[in-house]
Parts: structure tokens; sequence; C-alpha cells
């Protein structure tokens, strides 16, 4: 994690210097000191971290064309991925969306994952059909119910005994304890009589069990993981890293 350590406003955008977050051993604190300064390359931004994740833009190559110095962005390397903060927002506040929206939202709505509904401003009437949202206390949990709601599913989930409060407010529908030595059962059982639309695996390790317990599902056999998946096999369900 780099963080760039001079000061900034719009009309004055001073190159910085370039010092980073280095993780010296295993629960060791982090270290900050000096890093290379990366110099951008055509089509790509350099943007200064403000808050991790959102960060306001330093330089622009010439072939970038929609950017300029002193935009609030996303940090990322090609200048055409960057997403404008808006001024209602902190960077703090900002810091959830790139991340925990849109990997979210394209696991749920793009067509080669599960291909939801598109969600509304104002909340859907339910449609009667369910999702698995496995890690729904994480940032990309809590941003998966609130979609999945707003588009007019219910919402299936695990969370610690101390997220249940969480989850429910964000919409959460059923919510199962996280350390359950039967959660898989217990989650089959969850989705039995219900229609399944497939489910969103977002914490380590949890592809496979989502995985186990969609494929008992009569319909929605479908996984889309936020992390590497396994080498699945004998299984009914299909599952797809987003974009792995």
């Amino acid at each position: 994690m780099s963080i760039f350590n001079n000061q900034r406003t719009s009309q004055d955008i001073m190159i910085p210097t370039n010092v980073a977050a280095y993780v010296t051993g295993l629960n060791q604190p982090l270290e900050i000191k000096p890093s290379l300064y990366p110099s951008p390359s055509d089509n790509e931004i350099l943007i200064c971290n403000h808050a991790v994740a959102i960060n306001w833009l330093i330089e622009v190559r010439s072939s970038v064309a929609r950017s300029n110095p002193g935009d609030r962005l996303y940090t990322v390397v090609r200048g055409s991925n960057a997403s404008l903060v808006p001024d209602s927002l902190s960077y703090e506040q900002a810091a959830v969306v790139p991340l925990g929206i849109v990997t979210t939202a394209s696991g749920m709505f793009q067509k080669d994952f599960l291909a939801l509904d598109l969600p509304e401003p104002e909340r859907r009437k339910s449609n009667g059909q369910t999702s698995l949202i496995w890690g729904g206390s994480t940032s990309l949990g809590c941003n998966a119910i609130q979609m999945a709601m707003a588009a007019g599913y219910e919402v299936v989930t695990r969370a610690s005994e101390k997220k249940f409060e969480l989850v429910r407010s964000l919409g959460a529908t059923t919510v199962l304890h996280n350390h359950s030595t039967g959660i898989v059962a217990e989650l089959i059982d969850a989705l039995k009589e219900k229609k399944s639309v497939g489910a969103l695996a977002i914490t380590f390790a949890s592809a496979e069990p989502c995985v186990e317990v969609i494929s008992m599902a009569d319909e929605g056999k479908f996984v889309a993981a936020a992390l590497p998946l396994p080498e699945l096999k004998d299984t009914e369900a299909e599952a797809k890293m987003i974009w792995g």
C-alpha cells in the first residue's frame, strides 16, 4: 500500500515523494518506509492515496482523456476504469464503493454470473426468489444483502452471533450462525422449498461449501466466487470466480 505524503489543493497539485506500508513479518505492525515513485505509462493514471482504495489524481498521460489532476478517484492503473468520488462523500465513506459494490454487483448481476434482476432505488417487491450469500457481514456481503433486497430477492446468509443484528438490519431474511459445525446441512435445510437463484461466495474457502449447498437446491445451481476456486468434482452446481 503506497502513501504519498504531500498536501494538495485543486489549484496546487505537487509531485509527491512516495512511501509505502511494508509487512515485515508475521503478526508485526506495518512499517512506513520510502518507496519508489511509480510513474504512469500510456493509458495509465497515478493516484495519491488519501484513504485506502479512495484517492485523488496527481498525474495524467496525454492519452487519458476523461481524468484531470485533482480528481478524487478510486486507485486503478487504467484511466478508463477510474471512478470519481461525489462531493457528498468523504474519502472514508467512499472507500467501500469500488471493491464492495463493483465486485459484488458483477457477481450478482452480470449475465455470465448470477444474472439477477437489477436493483431499484426504491426496493422492489419480493419476487419469491432467494439468494445465498456466504459472508454476509463482510464488506462485500453487506453490499450484496442490500443490493439483493433492493432487487426483490430474499437473502439467506451466515454471520457470527455479534453480527446477527447488522445483517438483519440490512435486510437478510435468514441468518445462521457462522461457527455452527453443521452449517452446510443447516443452509441446505434453509433453502428447502425456496426458489434458489444461486449463491455468492465471499469469504476464504467458502466456494466449496457453497457449491455443496447449492447443488442440493432444485434450481439456481450457480456460485459466483469472490476468491479463487478449488477444483470441484462430482457436483451438479457450476461455480465461477468473479473476473477469474
